[in-house]
Order: structure tokens, then sequence, then C-alpha cells
């Protein structure tokens, strides 16, 4: 079973059930570098987790992914767990806008229905 939540969710989740983490045997945590309180606090908690759980708890695994925050300080945070680099290419982003005319139409014929 696969579960996509905000990190807002499973955040509430483990502070008003923390045992809910057995549930789980994997969770994935992308865009680490787009920090905010909720990520934070959410790191801390598996954190403190993966360092308290009994031995007999099965294997669990947890993966930090950002394509852009150096990997050291989370592989240092989380004792020195192992990095894993997947090198890819940069690709070029354009961007389209309508012309505002087009956008004049588009809520006339919205208006209209």
């Amino acid at each position: 079973k696969i579960e996509f939540v905000t990190e807002g969710l499973l955040l509430y989740q483990l502070t008003k059930s923390p045992q809910k983490l057995s549930n789980y045997n994997c969770i994935i945590i992308d865009e680490a570098h787009e920090r905010n309180k909720e990520t934070d606090l959410l790191l801390a908690l598996l954190r403190r987790y993966l360092n308290d759980r009994p031995p007999n708890v099965p294997k669990f695994k947890l993966v930090v992914m950002s394509a852009t925050i150096d990997p050291t300080e989370f592989s240092n945070y989380f004792g020195g767990c192992p990095i894993v680099d997947c090198p890819g290419k940069v690709h070029p982003v354009e961007e389209f806008y309508c012309p505002p005319a087009a956008n004049a139409c588009t809520d006339n014929n919205v208006k209209g229905m």
C-alpha cells in the first residue's frame, strides 16, 4: 500500500498517534530543501524514531530527497547514513502565457455558461 500525504498531515498523524509509524516500512521526504517548520519537526521526529526504536522492529527506511541541498548535512543529522547520488541533466524549461485577449475571451465564455 502506498499512501501520499503532505508533511503537515503526516506530522499531525504522528503527534496524535506516534505508534502509527510502525504502519510504515518507508517514508520519503521529497524537496527537503524547501525548509519549513513542519518538515523540520517531522525530520526531528523521524530521527528520534530511528534512534529509539527497539531492535525487534522491522527495518524502516527513511529517504530524504533534494536536488539542490548539500546531502552531507542530512547524512550527518541522521548519524552518517549513506548518500545516494543520482546524477541527471538539467533540461531547459519554457514558460508560455496566454495573451491578455485570450484570457478575456475565456473569462467571458465561462461567465456565459
